[in-house]
């Protein structure tokens, strides 16, 4: 059981590895413990967009419609869409497991946990096992992050995975936190006709973007009909008597059918193993690298974990870089 490279996690940017490091002649292994393809294929990116898309062509109607230079009307079959949605997740993992292997990866469905040097234990649901490599690539991803008070329960608090998983369009939707997740997900139910209230701590929505990009966001939002609360904390969240229940820090109490917890994500490094590789953590547990992506001697970190742009494409494009490294091309 040695390979040149063994990568710990199946998302874009391990996928993408493997798939450059197998067509360059190199023995890999990819281990993966939820489903191939990671967050953004299965619960983040591409189910998100493919419910905006299902709601754009509505939208241009209504907006054709005010303009009184078309008639007609348009509904999401929300059902169906979700039916398609995840036929296609399913068939692009498959898709995607079976290309590897094509090129020769070998797939490990488990978890992975670094012992040392070129040493990875392999945790299956049939036991564990030991596999060394030359190379080691982290590329666990993340997952939703939750703070004190204002975690999902599965039931009416949810959190984006968990609102991507509903078979019906809750009546009303609290969103705790207008970053890019909360934002989009509150757009889509919006146009559906559920009552959205979004509640920001930062002082505007967009925390990440210009006060000048929030403040034209947040007109058309209003515009909308949904409710924009900025600079007010959110002290707890519960779900009570069958609906989600939220106590703002002065004092206000809000209820809706649904609240969706989108306060940021967090690295998937418990577990990992990650000082017994050499690696360093930082104080919100994500994998130190240097500039070359390296976090110990042949261990490199990409993507999610090790926090520098947590979006699909960084990590492929880190993917690229460090295959690239390690075939000496770069």
């Amino acid at each position: 059981m040695n390979y040149d490279v063994i990568i710990i996690g199946g998302g874009p940017g391990g996928t993408k590895a493997a798939s450059l490091l197998a067509d360059a002649g190199k023995k890999v292994a990819i281990i993966e413990d939820s489903h191939w393809g990671g967050t953004c294929l299965n619960c983040g990116c591409i189910p998100t967009k493919m419910l905006l898309g299902a709601a754009a062509p509505a939208e241009l109607i209504q907006a054709q419609q005010r303009l009184r230079v078309l008639k007609g009307e348009s509904s999401v079959d929300f059902a169906a869409l979700q039916n398609r949605i995840r036929r296609f997740l399913k068939g692009s993992s498959q898709t995607l497991a079976r290309n590897l292997a094509t090129r020769g990866v070998t797939l490990l469905e488990g978890r992975g946990e670094c012992l040392g040097e070129g040493r990875v234990l392999v945790k299956t649901a049939e036991g564990e096992h030991e596999i060394q490599g030359t190379d080691i690539i982290l590329s666990c991803g993340s997952r939703n992050a939750a703070f004190p008070g204002l975690s999902p329960d599965g039931d009416c608090v949810l959190d984006s995975t968990g609102m991507l998983a509903l078979n019906e369009v809750p009546e009303s939707l609290i969103v705790v936190g207008a970053g890019a997740i909360g934002l989009e997900l509150g757009h889509f139910f919006g146009s559906q006709g559920t009552k959205v209230t979004i509640v920001e701590a930062a002082p505007h929505i967009a925390p990440l973007e210009d006060t000048d990009i929030a403040d034209e966001l947040r007109k058309v939002l209003t515009k909308s009909g949904k409710t924009c609360l900025e600079g007010v904390r959110a002290q707890s969240l519960e779900t009570k008597d069958g609906q989600a229940e939220l106590t703002l820090a002065d004092g206000r109490v809000l209820t809706a059918a649904k609240a969706l917890v989108a306060v940021g994500r967090k690295p998937n490094s418990d577990g990992l193993g990650c000082e017994a590789g050499g690696c360093t953590l930082d104080r919100r547990g994500y994998v130190q690298t240097d500039d070359c992506l390296q976090a110990a001697p042949h261990v490199h970190a990409i993507g999610d974990i090790n926090g520098r742009v947590l979006l699909a494409h960084a990590a492929e494009h880190q993917a690229h870089y460090v295959a690239r490294r390690i075939l000496g091309l770069e």
